[in-house]
Order: C-alpha cells, then sequence, then structure tokens
C-alpha cells in the first residue's frame, strides 16, 4: 500500500514547523533587552499570555502560565515580596517581569530570594523597554505558534485523508502506525477487532481492556488515555453520543504530552467522518441485498436476473447459505462484526433473522461456530446451493437447519454435512416433546419413572446399534440382563426391533426426550468396533 510522503510528519518529524512559545523565545528577543535574574534553567516553560498588574495581590485576575509584569510600586515594604511571589506561584504564574524605573531602579534583592524560593523565573526589564512591547511580542510569538500548528494539524488531516480515499478506514490505520512511529487498532461499535497496524500490535489492547469495557458497559462514549510499558495510548471513540461508530484506539505516544498530542485526535475526526461515509455506502447496500433476499424468498424474479444482481462471487458455482438466529435487538451489530469479520460474505436481513450468502469455497464452518456460536451464543443453519437458482430452497433449508440447531443445542448444523447429524436434528426440532413422551410412555409406565432401567436399556441398545457386549458394559448388567429387557420392551411396545423403521422412530424419539443417554451412547459407540444390530 502506498503511503503518502506528507504523513512523516506524523513520526514527530516536525523539523521547526511548530513555533516556540517559550520564556526562552521572549527572552531572546533582542529588541526587548530583557535579562534574566532567576530560573534560567527554566526558560524552556510553556507561557500562555502576559499580564500587567501593580494590585499587591492580582490572583484573580489570572489563569496560569502568565508572565506578570509589574513596576513593584505598591510595594512599601520590601518585605512584602515573600507573600506576594507565593500567591504568584500558587496560581501557577511562570514569571515575574521587573520594570526598573518608576519605583526602582534595580530589582530588589527580597524579590530575587523569594523568586528563587518558588521556583520561580525573574526576568529585569530595562525602563526603555514598555510593558506593551513585551506584550506585543509574547502575542506575536503565541498567534505565530496557533498558526504553525494549524498548518500542521492541517497537513495531518490531508495527509490521513488521502489515506482514506485510497483504501478507506483500512487504510487509513495503517498509515496512522506505519508513519506514526507506534500502533493503531480499530474497533467495531462493539469492540470487535476490525483491523490493527501492524498486526503483532493486537496483544497490546490488553492494556486498555479494561477501559473499553467500561465504556462499552456503561453506554459513556469518552476519550481515555492510558500510560502502560511506558507509552501513552489513546481511546478515542468514533462519532457523536447518539451514533457510536467504533473506538480507535492509538499507541506508542512518549508519556509526555508533546507536538504529537493531535495526531490522534485528528485521526479520530477523519476516521469518524470516512465511517459516516461507509456507513451510509453500507446502509444503501444492506438495503439492496434485503430487497434482493426478499425477492429471492419469494420467487419474483428469474434466476438469470438474480444472478446479475447479486453478481460478484456468486454469479457462477455452488453458494453456501447460513441462516443465522439473532435476537432482534442484536441484529444490526451482529451484522456488522459479521461484514467486518468475513468481505467475501454477503450479508442481509431474512424475516427476522441474518441470512449469509458465499461461494462454497468460503464455507468455512467452523470459523461461524467460533465466531457467532461459542463467542455469541448464536444458532446457525447452513445449506448449500447449486447456484442462484437453489438459493431460495437453501435458505429454506438453512432457515429450518438453524431452528434445529436450537432446539438440539448443537449450535451449527450443516444440511449435508458429513459430520455430525442433520436429517434427526430435524425432525427432533420438529417435535414439541409430546410425539415422543408417547412413544415412551408404555416403558416409562413399567419403569414407575423417567429414565429408568428399560429406558436406559432400550436408548443403549439403539445407540450401540444392537452391539450386546458394549450395551451391557455401559449399563453393568450380564449380556443376558440386557437380551431380557429387550424382549420385555418389545412386548410392551408392540414393535420388533429387529424393524429397522421401528429403530429408527424410537432413536428419533430418543434424541428428543433423552438427549443426554443417547449422547452418552453414540460417545460409547465412537470408542468402539461398529457393531451389526443383532437379533436377541
Amino acid at each position: 500500500m502506498h503511503t503518502p510522503r506528507s504523513l512523516v510528519i506524523l513520526a514527530g518529524q516536525t523539523g521547526g514547523c511548530v513555533v516556540d512559545s517559550t520564556l526562552r523565545s521572549v527572552v531572546e528577543d533582542v529588541r526587548l533587552g530583557i535579562r534574566v535574574i532567576v530560573g534560567q534553567e527554566r526558560l524552556d516553560t510553556e507561557i500562555s499570555w502576559v499580564a500587567t498588574s501593580e494590585h499587591e495581590d492580582p490572583t484573580r485576575y489570572l489563569n496560569g502560565g502568565e508572565i506578570l509584569l509589574t513596576t513593584g510600586m505598591r510595594f512599601r515594604e520590601r518585605r512584602e515580596f515573600g507573600g506576594y511571589v507565593e500567591r504568584l506561584a500558587k496560581v501557577g504564574v511562570v514569571g515575574i517581569g521587573f520594570g526598573l524605573g518608576p519605583s526602582h531602579d534595580e530589582v530588589p534583592v527580597e524579590l530575587v530570594e523569594a523568586c528563587r524560593r518558588w521556583d520561580l523565573v525573574l526576568l529585569e526589564i530595562a525602563s526603555p523597554t514598555p510593558f506593551i512591547a513585551v506584550t506585543k511580542a509574547v502575542a506575536d510569538v503565541i498567534a505565530e505558534r496557533d498558526h504553525a500548528v494549524e498548518a500542521r494539524d492541517n497537513r495531518i488531516r490531508e495527509a490521513l485523508t488521502r489515506a482514506a480515499l485510497r483504501g478507506g478506514a483500512d487504510a487509513l490505520v495503517a498509515a496512522l502506525a506505519e508513519q506514526g512511529g507506534g500502533w493503531a487498532a480499530l474497533l467495531s461499535p462493539v469492540g470487535v477487532v476490525r483491523t490493527v497496524a501492524p498486526r503483532a500490535a493486537v496483544d497490546r489492547l490488553a492494556d486498555v481492556a479494561d477501559v473499553l469495557a467500561r465504556t462499552r458497559d456503561s453506554g459513556t462514549f469518552a476519550s481515555a488515555s492510558v500510560i502502560a510499558n511506558g507509552e501513552r495510548i489513546e481511546v478515542l471513540p468514533l462519532g457523536g453520543r447518539s451514533r457510536h461508530l467504533g473506538t480507535l484506539v492509538v499507541g506508542g505516544m512518549p508519556d509526555d504530552r508533546g507536538p504529537r498530542d493531535r495526531v490522534g485526535a485528528i485521526a479520530a475526526e477523519v476516521l469518524g467522518f470516512e465511517l459516516e461515509l461507509e456507513a451510509t455506502r453500507t446502509l444503501a447496500e444492506r438495503r439492496r441485498l434485503d430487497a434482493l433476499v426478499m425477492i429471492l424468498d419469494n420467487h419474483l424474479l428469474p434466476p438469470e436476473q438474480m444472478t446479475v444482481l447479486f453478481g460478484g462471487p456468486l454469479a457462477s458455482g455452488r453458494i453456501a447459505v447460513a441462516v443465522i438466529h439473532v435476537p432482534k435487538p442484536e441484529i444490526d451489530a451482529i451484522r456488522s462484526d459479521v461484514e467486518a469479520y468475513r468481505s467475501n460474505v454477503l450479508v442481509a436481513r431474512y424475516k427476522s433473522r441474518l441470512a449469509m450468502f458465499m461461494s462454497e469455497r468460503h464455507l468455512d464452518a467452523e470459523a461461524i461456530e467460533r465466531t457467532l456460536v461459542h463467542a455469541s451464543r448464536h444458532s446457525v443453519g447452513i445449506a448449500v446451493a447449486r447456484g442462484i437458482g437453489d438459493a431460495e430452497q437453501a435458505l429454506k433449508q438453512a432457515d429450518r437447519a438453524a431452528t434445529a440447531a436450537a432446539a438440539t443445542s448443537m449450535g451449527v448444523l450443516e444440511v449435508g454435512s458429513r459430520v455430525g447429524p442433520t436429517y434427526s436434528a430435524l425432525l427432533v426440532a420438529a417435535d414439541d416433546g409430546d410425539i415422543a413422551a408417547s412413544i415412551f410412555a408404555p416403558i416409562e409406565v413399567a419403569d414407575g419413572e423417567r429414565a429408568g432401567d428399560l429406558c436406559r436399556t432400550l436408548i443403549a441398545w439403539l445407540g450401540l446399534n444392537g452391539h450386546v457386549e458394549t450395551a451391557s458394559d455401559l449399563l453393568g448388567v450380564h449380556r443376558h440382563t440386557l437380551r431380557s429387557r429387550v424382549r420385555r420392551i418389545e412386548r410392551l411396545l408392540g414393535k420388533m426391533l429387529s424393524d429397522p423403521t421401528a429403530r429408527a422412530e424410537l432413536w428419533f424419539a430418543a434424541l428428543q426426550r433423552y438427549p443426554q443417554l443417547s449422547e452418552q451412547a453414540t460417545d460409547r459407540l465412537r470408542n468402539c468396533p461398529t457393531g451389526s444390530v443383532r437379533e436377541v
């Protein structure tokens, strides 16, 4: 990816583009003829303004950061300078400019000692220099500094905007990290990492995990700064209070605040605007896809036209369709996460659910299970169509599979999968429990309870394919006892267990009525040689 050359400014290589607005810049102005009496080592202190006052206590008129100019005419007793300097130091004045001439021919010793005691810079201003000249000099320096900072910020903003125009939000984050000398990450509104640069920096997000969790849980998205491992990490919300678009995390900044302070804020400003545009484009695309799925579901256009409208990776070849059962309040957030996570997947609303369309070669059922089932606890059904012409049928199959996955706690159910049940799960999901209960009723009456000896025997025998030895071992009974129980079950049900239809019906009922016992039997079957159904 090409990075604009002008982005080198992000690395702090400002090279004098930011004007010095410290005490030194005023002292070194030869036109003013200022001499440093106390505080030569503190001349790099920033100044905010110049104030002139002959009050004995001017603190009520000061904000801090000023140079205070005075001639000392109100001080009849020189010992009063001690309290005067103390009050100024406590209010945040950075220096005193003492004018010679009207009241004093030289700087009072008591004032010098007080400034040393309170670490306050003391400047001597010769009588030919009017105070207004000092004020104008400071005003010029501050104006020049502000202009230089604004020009620098505009160059940063222009460079980041250019990066965003070339490659969107991801390119902006990459450029910010590459030329900023640190790292940056963009998180979705619900906290999922969308992009991080460099990739290795993803582990650094652990340093701000608590901050991110607190702001997400409270719903109050505000900027935060964290010092970790000798660097400052900025957490910057994107968007307004009523529309949270995500979070920008910028790291690798020095502890002390300097010229790079504005880089993160400017990046958040540009990124917020880019995400707003992206959201607008996304909304239009979402509405298009939602309309296409509605047209597909209602057979409003022939397959040839649907193929053209879907386009892209779905124009040819087999198509995988996944339906996600998502609570209505979470639909938009989950949709955003899926869209950010898988760029080659089309996501649309389907009734009150979400549907994903992708080329079969991009189908990763394990990844879907990790991200949507284990992490978010949603149920997903998957089906594969030969093309757009069969996509409507696959959509309905995937929806039924998602319903079955939710009913059987399977998480992900793929129609026709070589791994795990499909048809049996669909049948079990279609029964609300009444049918299975009626099938098992004669056995439960004979047992006098649910999951009694006869029920356990039947489920173990069915789940182990009629393997007498293994079923006996699982139940902890002799094989003759097992055979005797099986014959009694056949009499109670009026069915022969050698009939494959009877066995299938009983097994589906067991999956609905006793899912844990059924799972125990099938787990045991996987760990022993496969046996055939045996006559008993």
